[in-house]
């Protein structure tokens, strides 16, 4: 009964906590963390630390949890996680990722998607008149809806040139 988390001493509990490494890179919370007397006022809902917690919250770097996931899979999942606004947390980004590698996607596709960085609006057309092509072909549909492998990746990909934002004309 020793290993049920909720039998275990104050003492034990931060011991067990204490062991606990960061899988994702500090951001200065960890730092803050190894204050005692800071992280007691956090603990006592004081105002100074929980505005600097929730600072420090908001500036962690979405591209160092995806690269944790992307390196480590489950094993970046921290214990508790606060996310803010429409963040994901990094459970269900994990679940994201193992989601399009079983469709085929590559590491490479995935930071891709998650990049946001503008295209082209040709590419992004010629992306449109693919899909718009592929789903014109009754057989080409039957395989999708069927969970074809090559149809799905292929969906994917579409999908993530179309996800992302158009680059504004240059004026010449």
């Amino acid at each position: 009964m020793a290993d049920d988390a909720w039998n275990l001493t104050p003492a034990e509990a931060t011991a067990r906590l204490e062991a606990m490494k960061p899988v994702v890179p500090a951001t200065g919370l960890a730092e803050r963390m190894a204050d005692e007397k800071w992280r007691a006022g956090l603990l006592a809902g004081n105002g100074p630390q929980l505005r600097e917690f929730s600072e420090l919250m908001q500036a962690k770097p979405a591209e160092n949890k995806l690269d944790a996931v992307l390196t480590h899979g489950d094993a970046a999942v921290p214990l508790f996680e606060t996310t803010v606004g429409d963040e994901l947390s990094t459970w269900k980004l994990g679940r994201v990722v193992a989601d399009l590698r079983a469709d085929g996607l590559e590491d490479g596709h995935i930071r891709e998607m998650f990049a946001g960085e503008p295209i082209e609006k040709e590419l992004h057309d010629a992306a449109r008149r693919l899909q718009q092509q592929r789903f014109a072909d009754p057989q080409y549909v039957d395989r999708y809806l069927k969970g074809g492998a090559v149809e799905k990746r292929e969906q994917r990909l579409i999908g993530i040139i179309l996800g992302r934002p158009i680059a504004e004309e240059k004026a010449a």
